[in-house]
């Protein structure tokens, strides 16, 4: 009977440490439970892994089917002559592709992408931007759910859902974004405008304000109109970037597309606006090339002067005059587009006058003196084919006027010269003449006055 009893107290006592044990195992295994669970879900688990896998994916699928999407289009008007680059995302909510949209607490300014069909995209996620219509506000990214959109500042692809935000590289904290005191974008060019010059340097300055970086790059395109994107091509520029631009008798103007921040602030700092096949372009100029080589003209007043004294006056459009070469190598300094000076000619005949402006460029003006006093004598000439010798003597500087057609300057003393006719002629000499000996010719017989 004892042992019974005790065998049955046994039986109690182990059924009761099971039971303890059994609830002891399950709690364990919720432990457990929860741990893997977490740790699957949790922001850097196995399950958010493949979800941020998705979203990247897909963001990228999409940004390729815009971009193809965009090149299309920049494609089918370069074959209409139109050169003014890709479709902007202005065109994409032309085209239907995207609508407006803002999330005022981060201040956003959005593209939602609304037509997938239209740009051959096949997405799962961000459907809801089909339900979506242009000019969707929100309080902030909290109350948007399931869409992708196009930052319309710096153009970079979302996908915003309840509250997260994802780009191609991942999530993003939407902290960075609020708060943003955002001031409108400006891009200046130096100088802005400018006339009569032969080239000159622009500065292109991006000042920063809010979401643009100066490191980003943009493109400015140089036309010869002032309404339209003629005689050009799309060329990058970037913070600090500096261009040589000219041309002889040309007016040229720089176009830039645009810049919006999320308030809506455009650079609006230098420049005209201009609207161009839909778009907004902010145009800088007229830049003005009407440069001309150095002109150089001389004149002179009266006759039979001596010095005759000749007034040179070098001009140049679009540039200073840097100097006048005067014959005798005097070298005449200036620094403006105009420089006035004389010369005092002490004989007749050709000189040569040269001038440079500031970029270089040299022109040379010959001109012949024709007013200074001459001594003149006649000669008889009886015989074709005669020589004569002139008495001149002591290193004479002089310009002889043969009278047969033949003009000289002559440095040297008892000068010849062979007549093939005969006639009589009129010598006229100018110049430095220092002695004409008389009785000393050689032809004194031929002289009939002097």
């Amino acid at each position: 009977m004892m042992k019974k009893q005790l065998k049955q107290l046994n039986l109690k006592e182990t059924r009761g440490i099971t039971l303890i044990a059994l609830v002891i195992t399950v709690i364990i295994l919720l432990i457990l439970a929860g741990i893997t669970i977490g740790k699957l879900t949790g922001k850097k688990g196995l399950v958010r892994k493949a979800t941020d896998a998705e979203i990247k994916t897909e963001l990228s699928q999409l940004k390729d089917c815009i971009d193809k999407y965009k090149a299309k289009g920049e494609g089918e008007r370069i074959k209409r002559g139109d050169y003014s680059g890709e479709m902007s995302n202005d065109e994409l909510k032309e085209k239907g592709v995207i609508v407006g949209g803002t999330s005022t607490e981060e201040s956003l300014q959005l593209g939602i992408v609304k037509n997938f069909k239209e740009i051959k995209a096949n997405n799962k996620l961000g459907k809801n931007g089909e339900q979506v219509n242009d000019g969707a506000i929100y309080k902030n990214v909290e109350e948007i759910k399931d869409l992708f959109a196009i930052d319309l500042i710096n153009d970079n692809l979302y996908y915003i859902d309840e509250g997260k935000i994802w780009s191609i590289e991942g999530q993003i904290d939407v902290a960075t974004l609020k708060g943003t005191d955002r001031i409108g974008p400006k891009v200046k060019i130096t100088p802005n405008e400018i006339s009569n010059v032969k080239e000159v340097e622009l500065t292109f300055e991006i000042i920063d304000q809010g979401d643009l970086s100066v490191s980003n790059e943009y493109e400015y395109y140089l036309s010869t109109s002032s309404k339209s994107l003629k005689d050009g091509e799309w060329l990058s520029y970037e913070n600090g970037t500096k261009v040589t631009i000219g041309g002889t008798s040309t007016t040229k103007y720089v176009f830039i597309k645009r810049i919006k921040d999320a308030s809506e602030n455009e650079n609006t700092e230098d420049g005209t606006t201009v609207e161009i096949g839909n778009i907004k372009y902010q145009r800088y100029g007229p830049y003005v090339f009407n440069y001309e080589t150095p002109k150089i003209t001389i004149a002179t007043t009266g006759e039979n002067q001596y010095p005759a004294i000749l007034t040179v006056t070098a001009t140049s459009k679009g540039s200073n005059i840097q100097h006048i070469e005067l014959p005798d190598g005097t070298i005449v300094e200036g620094s403006t587009n105009k420089l006035v000076t004389t010369y005092n000619a002490t004989k007749n005949g050709p000189l040569t006058f040269k001038a440079i402006d500031e970029t270089g460029e040299e022109v040379e003006v010959g001109y012949t003196v024709e007013n200074v006093i001459e001594f003149i004598t006649e000669w008889t000439i009886t015989e074709a084919n005669t020589e004569i010798k002139l008495p001149i003597t002591d290193s004479p500087n002089i310009y002889v006027d043969w009278g047969d057609g033949t003009k000289e300057n002559i440095t040297t003393t008892y000068p010849t010269h062979t007549y093939t006719e005969a006639k009589s002629y009129d010598i006229k000499i100018s110049g430095y003449l220092p002695y004409w000996v008389i009785g000393y010719s050689y032809n004194d017989d031929m002289i009939e006055k002097n």
